[in-house]
Parts: structure tokens; C-alpha cells; sequence
């Protein structure tokens, strides 16, 4: 079986797809990586792994990315699915699996995807006004039925898509299922001070103003403790 990764993000998604490239083209498997924005370009690179094919998928759609990113993966997406019907899919992202959902109705066929990282749903979903908040969860529950797998990166976000979004603990998957646990377990070679560490983009969905209030909750019983932001 060949296996079409769809991605359509940057950053820490990115670097997640790339680790799942990897170990496909480690086991031999035929893989189509995707790229259905201007995003992600860093993984380019993986041109170069055995099995592994780079597709540029958005090049019709390039000009709109500037004015609607949005509008641009979703008609690359659809063309991209019009045009190959792929058949077992790892989607990154809710919005890019609606949008791969919706294609292949469009198209006339059903195929099974994995979906990743499908976390934080609940608090990002906490943002909107009531009957944003109540449409959003329920296209969220429709779109999580239609996945084969549902990722998830901690027991906290898997209950969140359990109790919240009614998907099945049998089809939750950790996010990615081949994270290296030796990373978090090996000791440091030097003591630090006490420090909160936040890697990432600074935008709204990272819900920044609560990590705020955490951290000067903490400070105030801990006051040598930082908090860095990278």
C-alpha cells in the first residue's frame, strides 16, 4: 500500500510530518508528501528519502495564498484530490481534514485518513461566540467519525476528544506514535535554575494570555522561577 501525507502548516506540525516521512521511508513504504500551501517548505529536504515523493499541490493556487491562505489549501487540496484520488491519507491539521473530507465527497469516493494533531480542540473552540462554539463542535464530531485514527499528544487532550467529541479511545492515537521518550528521560549534564520553557509561534490559538496567568501564579509562591519564550 502507498500512503499520501497532505500538509499544509509549518513549524512544529511540520517537523512532526517530517519525523512520519522518516519512518515510512525507513519501513519501505511508498509515500506522496503533498504540500498544499507555501508552507512547509523546509521539508523539501525530504526529497531525497527513499520512497519517499514531494509533490508541490498548490502551485495553481500560489497567488491567493497571500490574500486567504485558507482558500488556497482548500482548492489545492480539491484538485489535488479530483486529479489522484488518494486512498490512505495522514492529514494534518482539523481544517486541512475538513477540507480533504469535503473533496472526496465532491469527487465521488471515500477514503480512509488518519488525522493528527487534532489537540487543543476544546480550548480553541472556548474563543468563540456561542453559536460559533456550538457549529465548530459539531462539524468537529462529524469530521472525527470520518477518520480511521484520531491523534492526540497527551492523555489530557485524548480526554478532551473523548469526553467532548465522542471519539472512541480505541481509534486515539498519540501524536506522532513514534516520538523518542529517550529525549525527555536522559538527565541534564549541568543543574538549572527553575524555568518555564514555551517553543513556538506567537499567535492566538496558542492561548498565551493563560500561560501568562499560570506563570504569575506560580512566581508569586515561587519568585525565582522564569519563564522564557522561544
Amino acid at each position: 500500500m502507498s500512503y499520501t501525507v497532505l500538509l499544509a502548516a509549518e513549524g512544529g506540525l511540520a517537523t512532526l510530518a517530517e519525523r512520519l516521512l522518516r519512518h515510512l521511508s525507513q519501513q519501505g513504504q511508498p509515500t506522496t508528501l503533498v504540500l498544499l500551501s507555501p508552507w512547509g517548505q523546509q521539508l523539501l529536504e525530504c526529497t531525497g528519502l527513499p520512497h519517499v515523493t514531494v509533490v508541490n499541490g498548490y502551485t495553481r493556487w500560489a497567488w491567493l495564498h497571500r490574500h486567504s491562505p485558507a482558500a488556497c489549501i482548500a482548492l489545492s487540496t480539491l484538485s489535488y484530490v479530483w486529479r489522484q484520488r488518494p486512498a490512505a491519507v495522514f492529514c494534518w491539521g482539523k481544517e486541512l481534514a475538513l477540507f480533504y473530507v469535503l473533496s472526496t465527497r465532491l469527487a465521488g469516493y471515500r477514503a480512509q485518513f488518519t488525522l493528527f494533531n487534532a489537540s487543543h480542540t476544546s480550548a480553541h473552540l472556548a474563543t468563540k461566540p456561542a453559536w460559533l462554539r456550538h457549529l465548530l463542535t459539531r462539524t468537529y464530531r462529524w469530521l472525527f467519525k470520518q477518520a480511521v485514527c484520531v491523534g492526540a499528544q497527551t492523555t489530557t487532550m485524548a480526554a478532551d476528544l473523548r469526553e467532548n467529541f465522542a471519539v472512541p479511545a480505541t481509534r486515539l492515537s498519540p501524536t506522532p506514535p513514534l516520538m523518542n521518550d529517550t529525549l525527555f528521560t536522559t538527565p541534564l549534564a549541568t543543574k538549572r535554575a527553575a524555568e518555564i520553557l514555551f517553543v513556538g509561534r506567537l499567535a492566538h490559538e496558542k492561548n498565551l494570555p493563560h500561560l501568562l496567568q499560570a506563570f504569575a501564579a506560580i512566581s508569586s509562591q515561587h519568585p525565582g522561577v522564569v519563564l522564557r519564550l522561544v
